[in-house]
């Protein structure tokens, strides 16, 4: 019974503990808040020193588990693909996500965005073999175009009126083009040495995107 009784009493005391000032640990918040970010991505790193930014201690160093826990504020970090982020907190398993704002875009609606965080800058752009006399996004009209993020493609083909067929796959999307599978591919670019060590060019940058912390509406 005295067990129970101080086991209680730690419970009250840790729920209790002081929050640091930051939007993840809002006033009047009834329980710590449980943030959903990518693991195995080039956001972990910056999203951690992001967390820690916001007085979030870890005890461990993230590795395996997927599931951390902060000890100095009560708060549970859960580690996720970068797709099942805003399904966690659409279904309100998590109150906040860190994700990339081009992954943001292939969200369902129902998610916003609450803060930029000024990290993991990049940006979306269609990409074409070198040798395909492609030269303006006119030219896109009845080709194919291969890319992961089929939200964001069809809104700028959208925009900018073309009528091209896309095709969603996972993974590499520059072999498609390389193959000749697609005529053209949509992906997110950093430094570009990825097309050009396949043998494509940028088209266009359709976007410029950054992480982003999110929210359910």
């Amino acid at each position: 019974m005295i067990i129970g009784k101080v086991k209680l009493a730690a419970t009250v005391l840790q729920s209790k503990a002081p929050q640091p000032k930051s939007i993840l640990f809002e006033a009047g918040q009834a329980t710590p808040p449980r943030i959903a970010i990518q693991k195995s991505s080039r956001l972990f790193d910056e999203s951690i020193k992001y967390l820690n930014s916001q007085g979030m201690k870890f005890s461990k160093k993230p590795g395996r588990d997927l599931v951390i826990e902060c000890p100095n504020t009560g708060a549970v970090v859960l580690l996720a693909r970068g797709q099942d982020v805003g399904m966690l907190a659409a279904i309100d398993q998590a109150n906040f996500g860190i994700v990339g704002e081009n992954q943001f875009e292939e969200f369902e609606p129902g998610m916003q965005i609450i803060e930029r965080l000024g990290f993991a800058k990049c940006r979306m752009a269609i990409a074409v073999s070198k040798t395909s006399g492609i030269d303006s996004i006119d030219q896109l009209d009845g080709k194919v175009i291969a890319t992961s993020h089929p939200r964001g493609l069809q809104k700028f083909l959208k925009v900018n009126s073309v009528d091209a067929k896309v095709v969603s796959v996972a993974g590499s999307v520059e072999l498609l083009a390389r193959t000749g599978v697609a005529d053209a591919i949509y992906d997110l670019v950093e430094t570009g040495s990825t097309l050009r060590a396949n043998g494509l060019v940028e088209l266009v940058t359709t976007s410029e995107s950054e992480a982003v912390l999110v929210a359910k509406v």
